[in-house]
C-alpha cells in the first residue's frame, strides 16, 4: 500500500499472508513507513487501515499481526488506536551498539476491526 502527496510516495505499508496451511488464516503487516516530513497528518493510520481493509477482503484471513519496537511509543499508540492489542514481548530483540530494544507483538482480529 502506498500513500502519495501529488506524485511523491510519502508512506508505505505491506502485508504478507502466512502460507503454511495451519496458519494461513493469519497475516502480518510487514512494513510501515511514513516520510518524517509527512508524519502527524494521519497518513500512517490511513495506510494501515487501507492495508487491513485489503487483508480482510481475503475471506480466510481472521487475524493480522503487527510488530513494534518497544520504545517507538508513537507507533504503538497508533496501532492501539486502530485496535491492535499486545500479545507478547520479546526482550532484547535488537542490539544496536550496546543498547537493547524489546519487540512487542500485536494482533487485531477480523471481528474486532472497524473498516475505514
Amino acid at each position: 500500500m502506498g500513500a502519495f502527496y501529488q506524485s511523491q510516495l510519502v508512506g508505505i505499508s505491506g502485508f504478507k499472508r502466512y502460507d503454511r496451511k495451519k496458519i494461513n488464516h493469519r497475516g502480518i503487516i510487514i512494513q510501515v513507513y511514513v516520510n518524517p516530513d509527512y508524519q502527524g497528518k494521519g497518513i500512517g493510520q490511513d495506510i494501515i487501515k487501507s492495508t487491513l481493509d485489503e487483508a480482510f477482503k481475503i475471506n480466510e484471513i481472521e487475524q493480522v499481526e503487527i510488530d513494534v519496537i518497544a520504545n517507538n511509543e508513537n507507533a504503538e499508540k497508533l496501532y492501539k488506536k486502530i485496535g491492535f492489542e499486545e500479545y507478547g514481548c520479546q526482550m532484547n530483540f535488537l542490539k544496536l551498539d550496546n543498547s537493547y530494544y524489546d519487540h512487542k507483538m500485536m494482533v487485531i482480529f477480523r471481528n474486532d476491526y472497524i473498516p475505514s
